[in-house]
């Protein structure tokens, strides 16, 4: 019974957001009297990015260390005691001392200047990359906002396009054409989605398991 009841509330809903081609109903002619603040404010509307801060956060938890001047040769510091006594005849001295020696190995680097040099440049080459990567991300990112944004506003004006057609003040190709653009925005959409999860993947590869989720939240 409740599956049932559950079930004929899908149904309703599905019905209740169908679309109406012959009919305006009370929500159409609410934003129709709102079209002009709506449209202004979508237009108008601008998203801001934290494109340093991500950047910084992916360089900061990476999988991988890039650190290499802090690869070195550990030192060791041995220090070693003895006691020993000599018992003398007549002519000789009771000698009685305590013998030390330190052996001390200095800390370096394990690679000399040129690989080091070789090696600051893979880091600043992996800093470039990050910073290139991130702002393909936010590049996408805003594309794909745009698009929503833009698809908002022809839903907008296909519902004053079908008022217009329904009342006889505009024709039915004036609202085809909206009806294509809204088609084709859509498909723009769905391509933009897919690089933008790409790119979301990508970022995230960057870093250590644990700071993921960080991240995700930052994106």
């Amino acid at each position: 019974m409740i599956k049932k009841i559950v079930l004929s509330l899908i149904v309703s809903s599905l019905f209740a957001l169908e679309y109406e081609p012959k009919k305006v109903s009370k929500d159409n002619l609410e934003s129709l009297l709102k079209i002009d603040k709506k449209l202004y404010d979508l237009a108008t509307k601008k998203e801001t990015y934290k494109f340093e801060q991500v950047a910084n956060f992916v360089y900061k938890n990476l999988r991988y260390d890039l650190d290499y001047s802090r690869f070195k040769l550990l030192g060791t510091a041995i220090l070693k005691t003895s006691d020993y006594s000599v018992d003398s005849s007549e002519s000789s001295t009771d000698i009685s001392r305590d013998r030390a020696s330190a052996q001390l190995t200095l800390t370096y680097p394990i690679f000399d200047r040129k690989e080091l040099n070789e090696r600051k440049k893979k880091i600043l080459d992996v800093k470039q990359k990050i910073i290139s990567d991130t702002k393909s991300y936010f590049e996408i990112k805003a594309d794909y906002e745009d698009l929503k944004i833009e698809l908002e506003m022809l839903l907008e004006i296909e519902n004053r396009a079908k008022a217009r057609k329904l009342q006889a003040v505009g024709s039915f190709d004036e609202w085809l054409k909206v009806i294509k653009e809204i088609r084709k925005t859509n498909l723009e959409i769905t391509q933009k989605e897919l690089d933008f999860t790409e790119a979301k993947q990508l970022l995230l590869s960057y870093v250590l398991n644990e700071k993921r989720i960080i991240l995700k939240g930052m994106l």
